[in-house]
């Protein structure tokens, strides 16, 4: 005669559960972010190649960016502009905020490091591709919807997995063998496991939370608590009248707050402005003449400090599109 479990055991068991996943994650996201060894820090700011994709919002301890393999850093501060390719270092201690040009604001927890990987936003067009890697961190992703536009792609790639995002507030902690995701209010994400990438993708809505781990099937999707997505909300600077005082934070400008309020859907017949130039398919550059290798950020010592042949601004913003969903594999049903 078998043995019941008392529900007693069954309680204990699943405080185990929870609490073995619960260090496992805090493992996961403690790893510490370094610079490369042959970094060299400026102080006076130059701007990388092409037109700015977006601005820095706000900066608390040091963040540094680096330009396309170019073994120089610049510490960020409010205004800074940001180019496609940059890698944003965001150290030990420090938060940063910031805001592409779709609308989309992003913020950066400590011991983050990210790479823009690609980043088009043409309104006249009505076309978005914003895509990005977390190598590792934490950050929290604020994404306006575009109504009736006819390509919005934005898709977050870490060492586990890809999350494709229409409209979303969301945030992802990363490392090398483990991705968490959790939502909140009005959002929908699509995410893909890297390691099982044939089965289908798992669909997050409001206050929800997923694992993707090395070598496993992603996780149960779990709920989360209005009270629990706040606290973790805290982490971050999101906007101007959120309280960021740190006591393990330092702000390296007195005035590094901006208006950088949670991102509104944009208005259809609204006239906006934009910095790409859209050319025909058969003038297109070839991307692997542009893009970075996989090692987004591994520095090669015979790269100039002042690379020659800069490619034309207005080319280099636009990558084939088949190019794109080679580096970020679509994502079937992602919703309008």
């Amino acid at each position: 005669m078998k043995h019941k479990k008392s529900p007693k055991k069954i309680i204990l068991i699943i405080l185990l559960y929870m609490t073995i996943q619960a260090i496992i994650i805090n493992l996961a996201i403690a790893e510490e972010v370094l610079l490369p060894d042959n970094l060299v820090i400026e102080t006076e700011f130059q701007p990388g190649y092409g037109l700015p994709v977006g601005k820095i919002s706000i900066v608390q301890g040091d963040v540094i960016i680096m330009h396309q393999q170019i073994p120089k850093g610049y510490p960020a501060k409010k205004g800074t502009h940001l180019y496609k390719s940059d890698t944003l270092f965001c150290l030990n201690n420090s938060r940063v905020s910031f805001e592409f040009n779709d609308g989309s604001i992003l913020s950066l927890g400590s011991n983050t490091q990210m790479v823009i990987t690609e980043s088009i936003f043409n309104a006249s067009k009505r076309r978005r591709a914003l895509f990005l890697r977390m190598k590792t961190g934490k950050a929290r992703f604020g994404v306006p919807k575009l109504s009736n536009y006819n390509q919005s792609d934005f898709k977050v790639r870490t060492p586990t997995a890809i999350v494709g995002v229409r409209g979303s507030d969301f945030i992802i902690r990363a490392r090398k063998l483990l991705t968490e995701v959790l939502t909140f209010q009005e959002t929908v994400l699509e995410v893909v496991n890297l390691f099982v990438p044939d089965v289908m993708p798992v669909l997050l809505s409001d206050f929800e939370r997923v694992v993707v781990e090395a070598e496993m099937l992603t996780s149960v999707v779990t709920p989360i608590t209005a009270e629990e997505a706040e606290a973790v909300k805290h982490e971050f600077i999101f906007d101007e009248n959120q309280d960021t005082t740190d006591e393990s934070l330092t702000s390296t400008d007195s005035n590094n707050s901006t208006s950088s309020e949670a991102p509104k859907e944009t208005d259809e017949t609204e006239e906006t402005s934009t910095d790409i130039v859209i050319v025909p398919d058969d003038e297109i550059v070839d991307p692997k003449d542009l893009e970075p290798n996989d090692a987004d950020t591994e520095l090669n010592p015979s790269v100039n400090s002042t690379p020659t042949d800069d490619p034309e601004p207005d080319l280099q913003e636009i990558i084939h599109e088949q190019i794109i969903k080679s580096e970020m594999p679509g994502l079937p049903g992602l919703p309008k």
